[in-house]
Formats: structure tokens, C-alpha cells, sequence
């Protein structure tokens, strides 16, 4: 639990595009840690991203895969790229993570995928483009986004 949560923000950056409020809350204790992860990640131009993302699987290995996820997305968003673009690196990612595994440790589990929401809101242009792989989709409430 504590690698889990040194690899989650402790708190996410304030920033004038949006209001934003975090908790992050295991399912299941009993199940162990997994790879849940969520980010706000300030860019250029008043821009912000928001990503919320989950590696299939519990344990030290779901969590170090999030860690690793999490730093690449956070590279790759300060590449200016577009969010299916992201994703799609991300992806690559984890498809070399994953044969990396497997030429180890094969005995250890597998982590075989993960899911991720990836939105950039520009609030000069008030445009919000977003792709996601696996995950569920934005709760939308008026003018209100909601990702969970």
C-alpha cells in the first residue's frame, strides 16, 4: 500500500482552467494493492490534462507497472500530442512492458493491459478533446465532467 500511494500525487497542482478534487480508495484491502492512478497535469497555453488510468491486476507488480505509466504520461504529455496519440504510445508501452515480464519472470503475474482516460481542456478555445482505451467513459452533468 504505501508504494501504491508514493507513486499516486499527493496532491494534484492547482491550476485556473479547472476545479479539481481527488480521493483514491482501494476496493478491497484484503485484495492488495493494484494499479490505479489518476493525474492533472499543467501544460502550455493555459491547457490542462487529466488522465485517470487503471493496470489490470493487484500487487507490487500492478503497482510499479502504474508508476511507470504514470511517468510516461506524463512525458508524453508535454510532447504536445494529441490524446489519441497518447494512447496509443501508451499502449506500445505496455505491450513492451508486458514481453519484458514475461522474459524475466515468467513465474511472477502477468500484467496483461491496462486502461486509461486521457483528456486535454483548453480554456481559451473552451474545447476539451478526449480519447480513452478500456476505461469508461466521462460523467457529463451540465457543464460539469466528471471522471471516475
Amino acid at each position: 500500500m504505501a508504494l501504491q500511494r508514493s507513486l499516486l500525487p499527493s496532491e494534484v497542482p492547482e491550476h485556473p482552467a479547472v476545479d479539481t478534487a481527488h480521493r483514491y480508495l482501494p476496493a478491497q484491502a484484503s485484495t492488495g494493492v493494484g494499479g490505479d492512478w489518476f493525474d492533472v497535469i499543467p501544460l502550455s497555453g493555459l491547457r490542462v490534462a487529466l488522465v485517470v488510468g487503471d493496470v489490470v491486476g493487484h500487487g507490487m507488480h500492478a503497482s510499479a507497472t502504474m508508476g511507470r505509466l504514470r511517468a510516461a504520461v506524463h512525458t508524453l504529455a508535454h510532447l504536445d500530442l494529441a490524446p489519441d496519440e497518447v494512447l496509443a504510445r501508451l499502449d506500445d508501452l505496455v505491450d513492451h512492458l508486458a514481453t519484458e515480464q514475461r522474459q524475466a519472470d515468467a513465474g511472477a503475474p502477468q500484467i496483461v493491459g491496462a486502461t486509461c482516460l486521457y483528456a486535454i481542456y483548453d480554456p481559451v478555445s473552451r474545447h476539451c478533446a478526449m480519447a480513452r482505451a478500456g476505461h469508461p467513459p466521462p460523467t457529463v452533468l451540465g457543464r460539469t465532467v466528471g471522471c471516475a
